[in-house]
């Protein structure tokens, strides 16, 4: 039995095995701006932030949120977000 030649065909394709996995390169740090706030605002922002929960706490123990008007005003704006 001879072999004979096959002609006009490229080279083979390589197998699976053969190829190199292509690693993953690691993530690019990106550069980018830095805030840093001093420890005098930070004791700002949390005094604001205590006075802030300290009116809303007030306003639960007066029952100002039970109100009627209150309640519409939650609902309407609820049902504004659920049409939108």
């Amino acid at each position: 039995m001879a072999i004979s030649e096959i002609s006009n065909q490229g080279p083979l394709p390589q197998s699976s095995r053969d190829k190199k996995i292509k690693e993953p390169s690691p993530p690019v740090k990106q550069k980018g701006d830095k805030v840093e706030l001093s420890a005098e605002a930070q004791a700002l922002f949390e005094a604001e932030q205590k006075k802030r929960l300290d009116e809303i706490q007030q306003r639960i123990e007066a029952k100002f949120y039970f109100s009627p008007e209150v309640t519409q005003k939650v609902v309407d704006r609820m049902i504004k977000d659920i049409l939108e």
